[in-house]
């Protein structure tokens, strides 16, 4: 979600407001139910906006013999009102969802494995190639998991619950399927995906986890957008990603990854992170690595400095399991 689509919702928003205050003044009762009415017309508008639909038929740089399935099952509770129009029956919702088995050609031998949750703006596809090339340098294979809506992955509607239900499921099966043990296993996030991999890494016991670009929460990302504009949209926004919640319970050794030019998501987003990880486990190792010239897009260009310091980060967990 850029700030332009941020801009045209405090548009909406303010016209909306100036809507409801007019009917308070005519009539206060009908007022409370219209502004439930736009924190609902609202919250869909910005899962439209920050889960844009990315489908295609095939992917073009990932392999078809590398693409793989889990199915996740859920009974029709009130959480799943919006989602029961696909592979619904009255009693059970089944959702297919694809990921990516990416096996590192020059590393065969190695132990460890990534589970990767890319950004909103690209599909596993577009995320392997970044992958790819960290993937020459560091001694990991990754599974890369889809998001609804996006590449292959066929569904009714995009939104974060969905995404991490899938999450701890893609975990879950990932580690049975292959025959994991958590130790093996680091998840890895960039941008949106930071949200579902701090949400899987406070839930298990992984070896590590590794974020790009992290935010504190979605509302908190709105919230100091646009000459604090975006303060007026956080005020109509359900929380989505609730990372500054979650990393308390996290753990394990974490890495925060950030571009000082960022500006859609400003680095202040992982300090923030990375100090209330430590202050809540001071015994863990967790690091931050910020790079100047790099923003919230060119991460490739960064490819090689990112290897490293992930590399190093490699070396302080092998250091420790020894």
């Amino acid at each position: 979600m850029n700030k332009y689509q941020i801009l045209w919702i405090c548009l909406l928003l303010i016209i909306l407001a100036f809507l409801a205050l007019i009917l308070f003044i005519i009539s206060p009762n009908k007022c409370s139910s219209f502004i439930k009415k736009i924190k609902c017309y609202s919250g869909s508008l910005l899962d439209k906006l920050i889960f844009p639909a990315r489908s295609c038929n095939k992917y073009q740089y990932i392999n078809e013999k590398d693409i793989n399935y889990f199915n996740v099952v859920k009974k029709n509770e009130k959480l799943e009102q919006e989602i029961q129009n696909q592979n619904c029956s009255s009693l059970e919702c089944k959702r297919t969802v694809p990921y990516a088995f990416l096996q590192n050609e020059k590393f065969k031998n190695t132990k460890n494995y990534v589970i990767y949750f890319h950004g909103n703006g690209e599909t596993i596809d577009e995320a392997s190639e970044f992958v790819k090339l960290l993937m020459n340098q560091l001694k990991f294979h990754a599974f890369l998991i889809e998001y609804p809506q996006y590449g292959i992955y066929n569904h009714d509607v995009t939104n974060a619950q969905i995404i991490l239900e899938d999450s701890i499921q893609a975990y879950n099966r990932i580690k049975e399927e292959y025959k994991l043990e958590d130790s093996q296993i680091l998840i890895f996030g960039r941008s949106i995906g930071t949200g579902p991999a701090i949400y899987v890494a406070s839930q298990v016991q992984c070896k590590g986890l590794i974020v790009i670009s992290a935010y504190r929460s979605i509302i908190q990302q709105v919230r100091g957008m646009l000459f604090g504009i975006g303060f007026l949209v956080s005020k109509f926004m359900e929380e989505r990603f609730n990372n500054e919640e979650r990393i308390s319970n996290i753990q394990c050794p974490t890495l925060y990854i950030h571009g000082l030019l960022d500006t859609l998501i400003p680095h202040t987003h992982s300090i923030f992170l990375n100090k209330k990880q430590q202050n809540s486990h001071p015994e863990s190792q967790v690091k931050l690595e910020t790079f100047a010239g790099m923003n919230h897009n060119n991460i490739s260009q960064f490819t090689y400095e990112i290897s490293e310091k992930i590399g190093f980060f490699f070396e302080e967990l092998n250091k420790s399991s020894h």
